[in-house]
């Protein structure tokens, strides 16, 4: 036969049960508190750039992306579009990410899409970092030759 609780109080006693109850209540409202306190996990700093856009023969090209700034490496989030399908042009953006002596250059296309697009730019070498990092869009045909060259943006390490 199972003991009913309200006999459980009165086997082991009222108070018994209180206190237990309540210092168990206690240890955990403490350790919420504890946890609370700790600080929160550094997050790496965002650079956002402004929404890069540009129009060639009727047809609408752009680029959105931010930066995030890992130590030594970036990384870049985005998208790049155009507008028109299937009129032999492509969106080309490019990233260049400069610090020292160092600099690369990924570049994403997009011919009659919208091409998202997450990469990781690595800084070669031992030492250093990258301090800036610069973003250009242009429209080029399929066959690789410029038509015409959209805006650029740069953006600065923060401090």
């Amino acid at each position: 036969m199972a003991i009913q609780p309200h006999r459980l109080d009165r086997v082991l006693g009222g108070e018994i049960v209180k206190m237990r109850s309540i210092g168990a209540s206690a240890v955990v409202t403490m350790g919420l508190l504890a946890m609370s306190a700790l600080p929160a996990q550094a997050a790496y700093p965002v650079s956002g750039f402004p929404a890069l856009k540009t129009t060639w023969d009727g047809a609408a090209f752009g680029a959105n992306l931010s930066v995030t700034w890992y130590g030594r490496n970036v990384g870049v989030t985005g998208t790049v579009a155009n507008s028109v399908a299937d009129d032999g042009l492509m969106a080309t953006l490019c990233v260049t990410a400069s610090g020292g002596a160092d600099t690369q250059t990924e570049c994403r296309s997009a011919d009659n899409r919208s091409r998202g697009f997450n990469f990781v730019i690595d800084a070669p070498g031992t030492r250093g970092s990258y301090m800036t990092v610069e973003a250009r869009l242009w429209v080029e045909t399929t066959a690789g030759s410029m038509v015409a060259e959209g805006p650029s943006a740069v953006r600065y390490r923060p401090a």
